[in-house]
C-alpha cells in the first residue's frame, strides 16, 4: 500500500526521520520505477547506517536494472556480509556477474542455490540460460528436467524447455513443455500459444493447428499486432 506508506511519511516531521524513512521512501520509488529517486533515497539512508543491509541490497538492485554491473557487485557483496546465505542477494549478485561476462561466477552461484534451495525454481532457469547462451542444448534440458523434478509447476522452467526442444528438433516435447507453462502460468505465458503456433506452420507445417493456437493466444487476451507480424 504505497500511498498509506507516503501519507504517514508525510506526516512525520523533516527533523525526526530515521533511517526507515529513507528506507521506505526508496522502495516507493523503486515500486514506481522511480529508479533515481530510489537511488538517492538509498544512498541517505547510507549516510545514516552505512553497514544497512536494505540500503546496499536496494542500491544494487537500482544498479542492476541501470546495469552498472560492477558497482552492482559491490552493492551485493557488501549486503551479503550481513546476511551471507540470502537466496534473493545471491541471484541478483549472480545476474550482476552474468552482466559482465563472468558466467563461471554466475554459475558457482547458481549451482550452490540448487543445492541448498532445490525446490527454489529461479536457479535452475537462470544456470540454464547460460547454458543455453552457450549452445550445450542437450545440458540446458538436463537442468531444467532437474529443476522440474523439484518444482513441478514452475511455468519459467517449462517455457524454457520448450524453446530447448524446439531448438534440437524435438518437437512434440517442445509443444509439451509449453502446454504445461500455460497450465501453470499466469496471463504473461500465454506467450506459449504463439510458440506452438510458430511451430505448427514452420516446422509441422500444419495450418489448422497454427490457426487453432493462434485463436487460443487471442482469446486469452493476447496481442493482435503479434499475431499480425507473424509472431
Amino acid at each position: 500500500k504505497p500511498d498509506k506508506v507516503k501519507t504517514l511519511s508525510n506526516k512525520r516531521e523533516k527533523n525526526k526521520k530515521t533511517v526507515w524513512d529513507h528506507i521506505a521512501r526508496a522502495e516507493i520509488y523503486e515500486s514506481e520505477g522511480n529508479y533515481d529517486a530510489a537511488l538517492i533515497s538509498y544512498k541517505v539512508a547510507l549516510r545514516f547506517q552505512p553497514d544497512m543491509l536494505e540500503a546496499h541490497a536496494g542500491k544494487g538492485r537500482i544498479e542492476l536494472i541501470n546495469k552498472k554491473y560492477n558497482k552492482a557487485i559491490v552493492s551485493f557483496s557488501k549486503a551479503l556480509v550481513k546476511d551471507p546465505n540470502n537466496l534473493y542477494l545471491l541471484l541478483d549478485l549472480g545476474k550482476a556477474y552474468e552482466g559482465i561476462d563472468q558466467y563461471a561466477s554466475a554459475m558457482d552461484i547458481y549451482k550452490e542455490l540448487i543445492k541448498n534451495y532445490s525446490s527454489i525454481p529461479n536457479p535452475y532457469f537462470l544456470l540454464a540460460r547460460i547454458k543455453s547462451k552457450e549452445n550445450k542444448h542437450h545440458e540446458t534440458i538436463d537442468i531444467l528436467k532437474e529443476g522440474l523434478e523439484n518444482c513441478p509447476k514452475s511455468p519459467e522452467l517449462y517455457y524454457l524447455l520448450g524453446q530447448e526442444y524446439k531448438l534440437i528438433g524435438q518437437f512434440d516435447k517442445s509443444i509439451s513443455a509449453y502446454k504445461n507453462a500455460i497450465k501453470n502460468g499466469n496471463k504473461k505465458h500465454i506467450e506459449a500459444y504463439l510458440k506452438i503456433a510458430d511451430i505448427y506452420k514452420h516446422n509441422l507445417k500444419n495450418e489448422g493447428e497454427t490457426k487453432k493456437y493462434i485463436k487460443k493466444y487471442l482469446k486469452k487476451g493476447g496481442d493482435e499486432d503479434k499475431v499480425k507480424l507473424g509472431h
